[in-house]
């Protein structure tokens, strides 16, 4: 090459970076950080990148209106109408009802369980949409797990991944092919039709399938080996002691706290078999407001009319000064609390209820009403 051709071959190489795009990578970067550190809540970081974006509009180009304006967007208002059907599933209670049914019919086989929950999670996520299946199906294969006394951990992974294969089969089975689907239609003008790629799909999933009932399950350790008993589980038993308070006792007639006075104690009561109250067990979700603070800062036993009795943190169990332990997305919390207690868990978005079935209260007579809108709505999308 001759030393005359340089200053051209330099002149193609392409611009150097500008003002605006260093603006935008600088902001992706910040974005990504937070996400994987969760340092704040991902709802937050969220809310905050838009914020962000439209304040420094002078390098991104985004303005007020077009920074608000994926909240009129088809694909997230679909996004959430599919939480709010698979709410109203839920709360029919017609999974708890079909974990029943596959414990009744396995028998105590392992792999006719697991079969059964991957092929219900691959299918009825191409119906609703993968990610409240997932919500969906974690109680019901915690408390299959614990009435068959097996590892949890065998199925929680399997479950997903089984809805995310199965989310391919329509167009509203996953977030990501709702959004994709809006996108062509702006860009392309051809919108996906409900049955798209159902072929691929049905393809993946079976391959999918194939792969987790002969060597996924193999690979998952058996990181919980739950009990019966949550006290047992949760390794309670050492810090639990069961008093009977007879007819004859002195302690008739005062109050719990008058009784602790009198005797002068240092225990803490958990449990009363006449108030009907119980144990139960609740998962914090990584997008959780508590994520990040501990039980002391939130006032968490004030706040929710309930008592943390232990904490299972990545197989660790930990007892002592858990009220200044910071939270995390993930943690487990063994919960002493009253029936308003637990329905205001039940309808909490950032929480996971695992309990047993006869402490639930489910609306089985609004079933036909539910499958019927969500057939309703399959049907009217299909045409």
């Amino acid at each position: 090459m001759s030393l005359a051709l340089v200053p051209f071959v330099l002149a193609q190489a392409g611009p150097a970076f500008t003002v605006d795009m260093l603006v935008v990578l600088g902001i992706i970067a910040a974005v990504l950080v937070l996400f994987i550190s969760e340092i704040i809540p991902i709802d937050i970081t969220a809310l905050g990148t838009m914020v962000a974006v439209i304040l420094l509009e002078p390098w991104t180009g985004v303005g007020p209106s077009d920074g608000v304006s994926g909240f009129a967007s088809t694909a997230t208002v679909t996004v959430l109408a599919m939480f709010i059907l698979s709410e109203g599933i839920r709360r029919t209670g017609v999974l708890r009802h079909v974990g029943n049914r596959i414990v009744e019919w396995a028998k105590g086989s392992f792999y006719k369980q697991y079969g059964a929950l991957i092929g219900l999670s691959g299918t009825t996520a191409g119906i609703i949409n993968n990610t409240p299946v997932v919500a969906m199906m974690i109680p019901m294969a915690v408390n299959l797990a614990r009435k068959s006394k097996i590892s949890p951990s065998k199925l929680l992974m399997p479950i997903s991944f089984a809805s995310m294969m199965g989310g391919m089969l329509t167009l509203i089975g996953t977030s990501t092919s709702i959004l994709a689907s809006d996108v062509s239609a702006r860009l392309l003008d051809h919108p996906f039709s409900m049955f798209e790629f159902t072929a691929l799909g049905a393809i993946v999933l079976v391959t999918g399938w194939a792969y987790l009932l002969t060597v996924g399950h193999r690979l998952i350790p058996e990181r919980i080996k739950p009990e019966e008993d949550l006290a047992e589980e949760f390794a309670m038993s050492g810090y639990l002691t069961q008093v009977v308070v007879s007819k004859e006792s002195p302690l008739v007639g005062y109050t719990v706290q008058q009784a602790l006075a009198k005797l002068d104690l240092d225990v803490d009561i958990v449990r009363m078999e006449r108030e009907g109250e119980t144990l139960i067990e609740i998962v914090l979700l990584s997008d959780n407001p508590l994520v990040g603070e501990t039980l002391r800062s939130v006032t968490f036993a004030q706040r929710y009319d309930a008592l943390v009795l232990a904490l299972r943190r990545k197989g660790e169990l930990l007892y002592d000064n858990i009220d200044s332990v910071p939270l995390q997305g993930g943690d487990t919390l063994l919960l002493q609390a009253s029936a308003q207690s637990i329905s205001q868990f039940e309808r909490s978005r950032s929480f996971v209820v695992i309990q047993p079935d006869e402490e639930a209260t489910f609306r089985m007579e609004k079933l036909p009403v539910a499958l019927g809108i969500v057939g309703l709505v399959v049907g009217l999308a299909a045409l």
